[in-house]
């Protein structure tokens, strides 16, 4: 269960920085661009996922 929670933390990181850099380029999906992608918010997420997954 650690491991999916892990991959999880991982991928929305992932997807804020993806984000982070296609939003400015293409309007058209700035629905989907929420507070959640910028990249110190995606940092932040990956040093919680590290963070979470060393306490357990």
């Amino acid at each position: 269960m650690e491991k999916l929670v892990e991959i999880i933390w991982i991928v929305l990181a992932l997807a804020s920085l993806v984000a982070s850099f296609w939003c400015p380029l293409v309007p058209k999906i700035i629905g989907w661009c929420f507070g959640a992608t910028n990249i110190p918010v995606a940092i932040g997420l990956i040093k919680e996922g590290i963070k979470r997954n060393k306490e357990e």
